[in-house]
């Protein structure tokens, strides 16, 4: 009998019905005695006890882990799409957020004798390298660190449209395309980088992008189909298809190498792609949010019924990282030259609705983490101070806003990073929304993302 042994991870099931998940011939089900008893037809092996959880403060062994089981009637289907089988049930509880890392989801596989059902103190282990036999008295086993705090209950979301399709075309053929796209992404959501490098994600998520649009690899031209079919979901932008070219670029690289260091010195327009793509910063969360995406739409999630994106797309984190830079050299040619205040005060209100986009694109599309260049104090001080100078005039001098902006002029006048982090942690703008038309509430908006500069959490 074949069982498979997922000590890390504990599902929630659903509230009617079996306490299984079925993913294909896969049946998933809770790792407890009376189930090893009425489902397996045995008692539990004591030698799975030598996978303990951390020991709690002042315990020397922490306690037994109970996961979760894996079973099929057929186990020559199994044996073969475990691994598949796996990654689609990561992908039925995965979110658009920060995920569970994928060391969570270990298994291992369990061969029990069908004409025995007495324990033994020998535990065995399949590797790529051979058989490992150990005695369960003489060893205790910890979770990979990954999985520190992150072993609550797993919740497949088996209900949704999109999940539901996965589930039936994974039933139908387990080597169906968005299937591999599944698969290729969960093995991206390793956190240990030795275990799966940025360069291996990258390459895994290239391949997971070809698997769901279905790209013929072998036919002419892959990498321009490639980048028109990530434009043809988040749009025709100019960094969006530099970007998207230098990801496959960098699979290419990482796959079959180059002959010399033509990728990074060469100026044709795949290397100056693959240059730019190793700049940007941000690019696992980015990737892992893109991918997502692509195979959700793929599945037959939908924009709303304006045609906007779904709230949950990637289109918003991809403007921000590949944008951020360019929006900081913006800001820093708005207010970093000399006489800037009298310039942005005396536009024109034709002028001036290029700082109220400046301002949206801030609000909803930037963030310092994403700027690419080594950022220089000096000039974020600056521009605060032309914000304050701004306000001052804007409000005569007298108000809250003019107080909150004298602050922090002062502070970065004087370079006090800390007291303008401090203002920061009060965050007395945080309800002052950009109104259109509204002068004073755009140079609030651009202050205000250029105080953030010096919160200590980015």
């Amino acid at each position: 009998m074949l069982i498979y042994w997922m000590p890390y991870l504990t599902l929630s099931y659903p509230h009617r019905g079996p306490k299984e998940i079925r993913v294909g011939k896969a049946v998933f089900f809770e790792d407890t005695p009376a189930n090893w008893s009425q489902l397996v037809g045995r008692e539990r092996p004591k030698h799975l006890e030598i996978h303990r959880n951390f020991p709690s403060h002042g315990e020397q062994v922490g306690d037994p882990l109970f996961g979760t089981l894996v079973r099929s009637e057929d186990e020559g289907w199994l044996a073969d799409h475990i691994d598949a089988a796996v990654a689609v049930l990561y992908f039925l509880g995965d979110d658009d957020q920060r995920g569970r890392p994928a060391e969570c989801f270990a298994y291992h596989r369990i061969t029990l004798k069908d004409d025995s059902t007495g324990d033994s103190d020998l535990v065995g282990y399949w590797t790529k390298h051979g058989y490992l036999m150990e005695s369960s008295g003489s060893m205790v086993l910890y979770p990979p660190l990954a999985a520190r705090g992150n072993m609550r209950a797993y919740g497949p979301k088996v209900d949704s449209p999109e999940n539901q399709q996965l589930l039936t075309r994974f039933d139908a053929n387990a080597y169906d395309r968005l299937a591999v796209a599944v698969r290729q992404y969960f093995r991206t959501q390793f956190t240990d980088t030795f275990t799966s490098p940025p360069a291996e994600d990258y390459a895994l998520h290239c391949g997971a992008i070809e698997a769901t649009f279905d790209i013929d690899a072998l036919k002419p031209g892959v990498s321009e189909r490639f980048v028109e079919a990530l434009t043809s979901v988040f749009g025709n932008d100019d960094r969006f298809e530099t970007f998207f070219l230098g990801l496959y670029v960098s699979r290419s690289v990482f796959v079959h190498g180059v002959a010399t260091n033509k990728a990074d010195e060469s100026e044709n327009k795949e290397a100056a792609a693959y240059r730019m793509f190793k700049r940007v910063r941000c690019k696992l969360t980015l990737m892992r949010r893109l991918t997502r995406d692509v195979i959700l739409e793929s599945l037959g999630r939908k924009k709303d019924e304006f045609g906007f994106f779904h709230d949950k797309s990637a289109l918003a984190l991809l403007a921000t990282v590949l944008h951020s830079s360019g929006t900081w050299e913006k800001l820093k040619r708005l207010l970093n030259k000399p006489k800037a205040a009298d310039e942005v005060e005396n536009m024109s209100s034709e002028r001036f609705k290029e700082v109220e986009e400046l301002a949206f694109q801030t609000e909803n599309y930037f963030n310092w983490q994403c700027v690419e260049e080594n950022i220089d104090k000096a000039q974020v001080f600056k521009a605060i101070c032309t914000c304050a100078i701004l306000l001052g005039g804007m409000t005569r001098s007298s108000g809250p806003v003019y107080a909150e902006s004298d602050t922090l002029g002062k502070a970065a006048d004087a370079k006090d990073g800390a007291a303008i982090e401090a203002w920061c942690l009060n965050d007395p703008w945080r309800d002052f929304y950009l109104r259109d038309g509204d002068r004073i509430s755009a140079i609030v908006r651009l202050t205000r993302t250029l105080a953030r500069f010096f919160e200590k959490q980015w």
